[in-house]
């Protein structure tokens, strides 16, 4: 299991990250810039301290854990020209993720508790969503994502 400890801006250490879902990646792999800049972008929402306050939390640990592994999962799975998604704290603990291509948007929603997480797809009128979140299917939906 790879690890790595994120630490604040403040000197504290958040706890460690468990780095082992994430699939390996060659170094030639054009999907490495796009998912190392979401993952990135993800890990940054758990480090802005000055973000957060008691009207607008940081995300979940649970939020957090989830919707890095969904991400880094599927993101093995998927062909080379993937976008990279834009990550946001919702404010209530939970974790917003978006990628688009032309007319089409892909949503990760991760409520504080990611039992409750959901997928949202849509284009143009059409919409779609999935209570079930799973690397497949965020797989299967970015995929769909490409096709335009």
């Amino acid at each position: 299991m790879q690890t790595t400890a994120i630490n604040t801006s403040s000197g504290t250490e958040l706890d460690t990250l468990d780095l082992s879902a994430a699939p390996p990646l060659a170094l030639d792999d054009s999907r490495l810039l796009p998912m190392t800049l979401t993952l990135q972008r993800l890990a940054s929402l758990m480090l802005d301290e000055d973000d957060y306050d008691e009207e607008f939390l940081r995300p979940s640990r649970a939020a957090y854990d989830f919707a890095f592994r969904v991400i880094a999962e599927a993101h093995g799975a998927l062909p080379r020209d993937v976008p990279r998604a834009t990550p946001a704290p919702m404010g209530d603990g939970g974790i917003f993720v978006e990628w688009r291509r032309g007319s089409r948007l892909v949503r990760l929603i991760v409520p504080p508790d990611p039992a409750h997480a959901y997928l949202y797809a849509e284009e143009w009128d059409h919409v779609a969503e999935r209570a079930l979140v799973s690397p497949d299917e965020l797989t299967q939906r970015l995929k769909w994502l490409l096709q335009q």
